[in-house]
């Protein structure tokens, strides 16, 4: 089991999940599939705050799918309260008994004002579509609502609880954020009355609540905020602006038809690497390196980049760079040496200062015990542990 520490948990606030049910955005689809495929070390969650409203938006949705099946455009629609204005259609006619085209507006208006309080009650104008139609609407919502566990593996956790509204009310007066997101965003953080979400990135779309977020973040309101509340500090990251890889400066739109410089399995998989790596940077020492020592089986060289200081007596946690295996090195590593065969000092860590050949060190892997478990496994998992483009922790119970 991975330990939850190195696991990120993602969740998609309401619009994302509307786009995916109309697959509007295709690589969106494409991109939270592919984060399926890697349920070992992320969870794909949602809220039922975020369930709540999807509900009427659904419900919006499958309306307006149901006048144009009838025969009426959008123009013709008052969308949000169900209703249809149908006196369009008798727009000719009312020009033509109030000669409009001679006249102008000196009888069209009066007339036209008159028509529709008259027709406000009637089947021209309301609310009968709806209701005609009523069981159709709720079927397909019904029907919508499963599709976001069957088809993108997005779980719904959580409850509506006493517990989740004073840190909401307290996240609406530290920022510009809306009583609407900041519910999102606490009910993802705080799923159950006495527990708290920690590791979590937020998607949305939309611009104001990213944004607002991070505006009242850089004006230093929000990390003592989530202090005080003892609540972890979540990330928000909008679709359109995807980061990839931890030390990367490229960025994604997931609304674009075209992905350029990278296909969508490689963004999900750098895209998790990097949360996980985000919500443990201060124990994330650097990445494995392959081709240093190549002829020599056991030795793992590490690119030291992260924030991480490996002190004598700990022990190096490893994640594969396909995150196809996790692993704590089962004993202490009381050596590394650089290239030239030199054994470096404690602590180990990145060194600003020098060049990035010098911020490479190498330990040996030794054989397993008889009585550990791996010890049957071992051709196979020191090959792995040499591979390139592992993420090397060190072990936060160490």
């Amino acid at each position: 089991m991975i330990d939850e520490r190195f696991r990120a948990k993602i969740g998609f606030d309401t619009n994302l999940l509307m786009y995916l049910l109309d697959n509007k955005y295709p690589r969106l689809n494409e991109f939270v599939l592919e984060l399926g495929n890697y349920k070992a070390f992320v969870d794909l969650i949602s809220n039922n705050y975020a369930l709540f409203e999807l509900y009427e938006k659904r419900k919006e949705f499958h309306f307006v799918k149901a006048a144009e099946e009838a025969g009426y455009g959008e123009q013709r629609l008052n969308s949000d309260k169900f209703s249809v204005n149908d006196t369009l259609r008798y727009e000719s006619l009312l020009k033509l008994i109030s000669l409009k085209g001679l006249l102008g507006n000196k009888f069209y208006t009066p007339l036209r004002k008159f028509c529709i309080r008259k027709w406000s009650s009637n089947i021209l104008l309301g609310d009968r579509l709806f209701f005609d139609n009523q069981s159709v609407i709720m079927n397909r919502v019904k029907a919508d609502i499963p599709r976001i566990l069957d088809d993108f593996g997005i779980e719904i956790i959580g409850k509506l609880h006493d517990n989740l509204w004073m840190p909401t009310y307290e996240l609406i007066s530290h920022s510009r954020i809306s009583r609407e997101d900041s519910l999102i965003a606490i009910s993802f953080l705080k799923p159950e009355s006495l527990k708290n979400q920690s590791n979590l990135t937020l998607l949305t779309n939309d611009g104001d609540f990213q944004s607002f977020y991070t505006e009242a973040d850089s004006r230093g309101l929000l990390k003592p905020l989530f202090n005080r509340l003892g609540m972890p500090f979540p990330q928000i990251e909008r679709i359109t602006n995807i980061k990839a890889s931890y030390n990367s400066t490229a960025f994604y739109n997931l609304r674009s038809k075209i992905l350029p410089s990278i296909n969508i399995r490689d963004l999900a998989k750098e895209f998790i690497k990097r949360l996980i790596i985000q919500s443990n940077r201060k124990k994330f020492i650097g990445i494995t390196d392959g081709k240093i020592f190549p002829k020599k089986p056991r030795a793992i060289c590490i690119k030291i980049s992260g924030e991480g200081e490996y002190h004598e007596n700990q022990n190096l946690l490893i994640i594969g760079s396909e995150l196809d295996f996790f692993y704590t090195i089962p004993y202490k590593i009381n050596e590394f040496k650089d290239r030239a065969g030199n054994s470096l000092n404690f602590p180990l860590k990145h060194d600003t200062e020098k060049k990035m050949d010098h911020n490479r060190v190498v330990f040996f892997q030794t054989d397993l015990g008889a009585d550990d478990p791996d010890k049957a496994y071992e051709n196979n998992l020191v090959p792995a542990l040499k591979r390139g483009g592992n993420l090397v922790f060190i072990h936060p119970d160490s």
